[in-house]
């Protein structure tokens, strides 16, 4: 299956915005092999832009993989596991979702403070990983019809700047 980056509907002014959705997204699979890659968590946080204020924030862990320590031995964040399951049991943000479960909630809030753009880090890989994900599990995608808003992208003219790489190497 490939995976289309969503075309800009349009230019986004975040200072025009009320709210935004931030994701940040834990793969399993091989990263070198893109289509074996999926979420085991989805952490998500919205903000009121003009009030400068996180409005809620969960971590939406799939139940599938974390229940599956093979599967969860085998990731990036195998270290984590332990600290994952710490704050299940006492960070009222972290829980365990079906794909379903993640779809529906994403979609309630995404409709209950008419998100039109998802702010991320790697926005790039983080959609093409959300759209597998529920295209996988066959359970409607609540990000379809939204923006994507990627901070690696905004970062280059700075990260590949020649006054960037001289103060990097300056800090070094």
């Amino acid at each position: 299956m490939k995976i289309s980056y969503p075309t800009r509907k349009k230019e986004i002014n975040v200072k025009e915005l009320e709210y935004l959705m931030f994701i940040d997204i834990e793969t399993i699979g091989t990263l070198n092999v893109i289509e074996s890659c999926l979420p085991f968590e989805i952490g998500m946080k919205i903000i009121n832009v003009k009030q400068d204020k996180i409005i809620t924030e969960k971590s939406y862990l799939v139940r599938r993989f974390f229940n599956n320590k093979y599967i969860m031995n085998c990731t990036f964040s195998a270290s984590k596991y332990p600290t994952y399951q710490s704050k299940i049991e006492n960070d009222k943000r972290y829980k365990l979702y079906s794909a379903n479960e993640i779809s529906k909630d994403l979609t309630k809030l995404i409709e209950k403070y008419q998100i039109d753009t998802m702010v991320a880090h790697n926005g790039k890989f983080d959609y093409s990983m959300l759209c597998q994900y529920f295209n996988e599990f066959e359970t409607q995608n609540p990000f379809e019809n939204i923006n994507v808003l990627d901070t690696m992208e905004l970062a280059k003219p700075i990260t590949k700047s020649i006054d960037y790489e001289n103060w990097c190497l300056m800090t070094t």
